[in-house]
């Protein structure tokens, strides 16, 4: 057996948060310190400091897509059924800055089996109902696939409670959206158990409960991502308050965390631009518009989420999952997860929504 290498990915993302709050912090007190004309220098210093941690996080995230996109088609679209279990982010190995230099890829390592274990055919197909129902809004594929996953009693219940659980999965799965289908599901079984005494069949608890922390994992990746994002930006529109640029205020009134973001974004690529018009040093010149490239490329990725992942798995196995769904079920889940936006009508990533990133899940 070979040690994993690197840390466990919960490690990584609070060193790295409180690396970019320390580069953060001691950018803008460079910035502070120095003269008005020294001023894009240190920020220049900071913003590449900052932007190498938001890419390695980048880096990560997407190796947690691919991670993700291969752990649901074993678990649900494959003969052996097979799933780790319990992929929380201490289950994760991902590499450090130390790795990386000695030619380790950026990518992420499961450990940990002990929780691992198969979806008999039978399963699979009633736990993908489970799950596109609850991501797609529709309360009769979800409950068609949970009531074939029940125990005899369970199923004595459901049919002598039809009318009262079915109202309850509607009243849950109508809201947050397709990316909330973990909570979702996490809120009808704990309901049914409460009201009804209904239990979670195992094959579809354990499979939404690594599927949960999983999810957590890639949303605290992407958090990391937008903390490195965002202070890039803060240090940008320091350098520009000491150099004399009109940043003007920024947020207030009812302005959504993603509205203050693209505000920022859009003074702090003014400042940049309105820099390269001035007469600068070879060396500042391009680090400027090196900066101004990662800009524009961080404004233009687009993360998957979990939903997402499972989306692009159920377009890679469309005949299966269209003999498990059904063609209204397909229909119906089709146009919620496309008023989700988490399919694109034109199949282009770039016409995803930026602001999940900064949209507060659904208690």
């Amino acid at each position: 057996l070979e040690r994993a290498p690197g840390v466990p990915m919960d490690k990584f993302i609070d060193d790295a948060t409180a690396l970019v709050e320390a580069v953060k912090a001691s950018a803008v007190d460079d910035i502070g310190n120095r003269p008005a004309e020294d001023a894009v220098v240190a920020m220049l210093d900071g913003a590449e400091a900052l932007t190498k941690t938001y890419e390695d996080a980048l880096a990560k995230h997407d190796g947690l897509t691919n991670m993700t996109t291969v752990w649901i088609r074993e678990g649900l679209f494959t003969k052996t059924g097979f799933y780790h279990g319990d992929l929380h982010a201490g289950n994760i190995m991902v590499p450090t800055a130390e790795d990386l230099r000695k030619g380790v890829p950026n990518g992420v390592t499961m450990i940990d089996f002990g929780n691992a274990t198969k979806l008999a055919p039978a399963e699979q197909k009633n736990v993908i109902r489970v799950i596109a129902g609850a991501a797609g809004n529709d309360p009769n594929l979800f409950l068609k696939g949970l009531e074939e996953l029940l125990s005899p009693e369970g199923k004595a219940t459901l049919a002598e409670k039809r009318d009262e659980v079915a109202s309850i999965v509607a009243e849950v799965l109508r809201k947050g959206t397709g990316n909330d289908a973990g909570l979702r599901m996490t809120a009808v079984f704990k309901l049914l158990q409460a009201k009804f005494s209904i239990d979670v069949p195992p094959a579809i608890s354990n499979f939404q409960s690594s599927q949960e922390r999983l999810t957590v994992a890639m949303e605290s990746m992407l958090r990391t991502m937008t903390s490195a994002e965002a202070a890039r930006l803060d240090v940008i529109l320091a350098a520009a308050r000491k150099d004399g640029f009109d940043v003007g205020e920024i947020g207030g009134g009812n302005m959504t965390p993603a509205q203050v973001f693209a505000q920022k974004k859009d003074k702090a690529l003014a400042y940049v631009n309105a820099k390269l018009e001035q007469d600068l040093t070879q060396d500042v010149r391009e680090k400027l518009e090196t900066l101004k490239a990662k800009l524009d490329e961080a404004d233009n990725h687009r993360p998957m989420s979990m939903m997402q992942c499972m989306v692009a798995v159920i377009k890679q196995n469309l005949l299966s999952a269209l003999r498990t769904l059904g063609a209204g079920s397909s229909r119906t889940v089709t146009t919620n997860l496309t008023n989700d936006g988490l399919i694109n009508a034109n199949d282009n990533p770039a016409d995803a929504p930026k602001e999940r990133r900064f949209v507060e899940i659904w208690p």
